[in-house]
């Protein structure tokens, strides 16, 4: 059969059809490209990444798994570092979102799926037949470690056949903390509040300017290195990719833009908190644009499937208790920095409005302390019950361990806040185990620390990491060019940095007698923990005639300036 063009000519104008065997000739071409192009890539890609990539605290979870399941799926929002980290575990490559790479999963998907394993099949989503092929070759395979699917947009359930079950495990990724973006001294660890450690005291150096300034930044990868226009622009530009393209591709249905951003805007102004259908609908009909209830269920659902907020579930501490909890979830964007673009609020303007901080620097915390306890295999939900105790964060592990945060964003709040640990200590004693830590997290205080007698462990949110331990022996070394990775010979340092605190832990334990905070420091609380230990010997946590004499005024000044999650 003959394989040319046929031009015709209809009003005058010249039209040429293609004939079947042109266009199946022309997709012969596209594959046969495709093949060479793929595996060319699967052995570069992941050595190059190899010499640059910055570590996360995930990567220890992803081993863990690869090493007990077949196959591994990350999902995440977009550019919060999916693909880099899945080519740092995997040893061959396949970009779905390449046109070339989609057309060859589309014909031959067994074809596509080879290569050295770990094979990453980045964005998935796009070709989901490939997850249905991926899942019968685990089947037919002992192997595990096989596979790794990142996606950043949730598939319509009927475009694959089956769960993935026993074959694949998931795990969610969300943007850098403060950590892992170098803004954290690690010096304060979760893994050892949970054994019971107490916090040494370590001073930081952040203050309510610079917290201000890390929530509109963000954890984007992106945004590591740039000035501060630049990296401020990262989460507008997410925002504005986000709203003109991916809510479409969750099930091609088209939506009102005009909607979707006045929902945004509403979901932005709640952060944090737990907003009701009728608020969020009150919100936009002020605009004049009232969905009714079902409608705005789809928009949540669309804005979940591409990981744009996330749910803080409630805490249920017993199945058995009879107090009456609160069980809707709170609200977040996958990064504080999106809320504030939704907003358009930049650092100077976010910085004169100290609520909407607060509520900001709540997200930030919760983003964060997720990033931990899912390395410790554990997960973060709040707490509220029908008596209006409300405590911000509670850790729940695996293994049954669980601890409490509350968060402020200053100091004046830190006596409410222990009152509020005790509080929920008290409430579920008849159901739960003793919690292993009670802790308060502030953006200002500038001293990590567990004051005598006090329940609460203090601690910057810019110290707190996983654990000072461990975590790095899994991961490729990196360049010495890496931000990360410059060491420090330093064992006396007030403010370890990150790479010291993990390799050298007495860094992060030194026993040096910090130095008091400037006298510019915040006037506000700083009877905090003097209020404190009298309140604890009142709940017989120490008996009075022990209860600590009140601190010299110097020392409460080096030890109350608040905690940040």
């Amino acid at each position: 059969m003959r394989c040319d063009r046929k031009t015709v000519y209809k009003n005058s104008a010249k039209v040429v059809i293609k004939s079947p065997q042109n266009r199946l000739q022309k997709l012969r071409k596209t594959i046969n490209n495709t093949i060479s192009y793929s595996f060319t890539m699967q052995d570069n890609i992941p050595e190059e990444v190899g010499n640059r990539y910055r570590q996360r605290v995930i990567d220890k979870r992803i081993s863990d798994l690869l090493g007990m399941f077949g196959g591994l799926y990350i999902a995440g929002p977009k550019w919060c570092g999916k693909s880099w980290t899945g080519m740092h575990h995997s040893n061959s490559v396949l970009f779905v979102g390449d046109k070339d790479a989609a057309a060859l999963a589309e014909v031959d998907p067994k074809l596509a799926l080879a290569g050295e394993r770990p094979r990453l099949i980045d964005e998935w989503q796009d070709v989901p037949k490939l997850w249905d092929v991926a899942r019968r070759t685990i089947d037919l395979s002992s192997e595990k470690g096989m596979f790794i699917f990142t996606g950043s947009v949730t598939p319509p359930k009927k475009a694959t056949l089956h769960t993935g079950t026993g074959r694949f495990a998931r795990i969610r990724m969300r943007p850098m903390s403060l950590f892992e973006s170098g803004d954290s001294s690690g010096a304060v660890s979760l893994s050892d509040l949970f054994s019971g450690k107490k916090i040494t005291n370590t001073r930081s150096q952040m203050d309510y300017r610079e917290a201000v300034r890390l929530m509109c930044r963000g954890g984007w990868p992106a945004a590591l290195g740039k000035d501060g226009n630049a990296a401020m622009e990262i989460p507008v530009m997410y925002m504005a990719s986000v709203t003109n393209s991916d809510f479409s591709e969750v099930d091609g249905r088209k939506r009102s833009m005009t909607k979707m951003k006045l929902l945004l805007r509403s979901i932005a102004r709640n952060s944090a908190g737990l907003p009701t259908a009728r608020t969020m609908i009150g919100d936009i009909t002020e605009e004049g644009m009232p969905p009714s209830e079902s409608a705005l269920r789809n928009y949540m659902e669309v804005i979940k499937k591409v990981f744009l907020i996330e749910e803080q579930e409630a805490w249920m501490p017993s199945l058995r208790s009879k107090t009456r909890l609160r069980t809707s979830p709170k609200i977040h964007f996958a990064d504080p920095s999106l809320a504030a673009a939704v907003l358009k609020a930049s650092p100077e303007v976010l910085i004169r409005n100290v609520r909407t901080a607060g509520q900001f620097f709540e997200s930030l915390c919760y983003r964060d302390m997720s990033i931990y306890a899912s390395a410790l295999g554990g997960n973060v939900y709040h707490y509220r019950d029908e008596s209006g105790l409300e405590i911000d964060e509670i850790i729940e592990l695996d293994d049954g361990r669980w601890g409490a945060a509350e968060v402020k964003l200053g100091t004046s709040e830190i006596d409410e806040a222990a009152k509020n640990l005790l509080s929920l200590r008290d409430a579920v004693s008849k159901d739960m185990p003793e919690p292993s830590f009670l802790a308060v997290l502030s953006a200002t205080s500038g001293m990590a620390n567990t004051p005598p007698g006090m329940p609460a462990r203090v601690s910057p949110i810019a110290m707190l990491t996983r654990t000072t331990r461990g975590w790095m022996s899994t991961a490729r070394p990196m360049s010495s060019g890496c931000p990360t990775c410059t060491s420090t010979s330093s064992t006396t340092t007030n403010t370890p940095s990150m790479i010291s605190a993990l390799i050298h832990p007495s860094v992060a334990s030194t026993t040096s007698t910090p130095t008091p905070p400037a006298t510019s420091a915040p006037s506000i609380g700083t009877n905090a923990h003097t209020n404190v230990r009298a309140m604890i010997a009142t709940h017989r946590l120490l008996p009075r005639s022990t209860a600590p004499s009140p601190t010299p005024k110097a020392s409460i000044a080096a030890t109350a300036t608040a905690a940040l999650t």
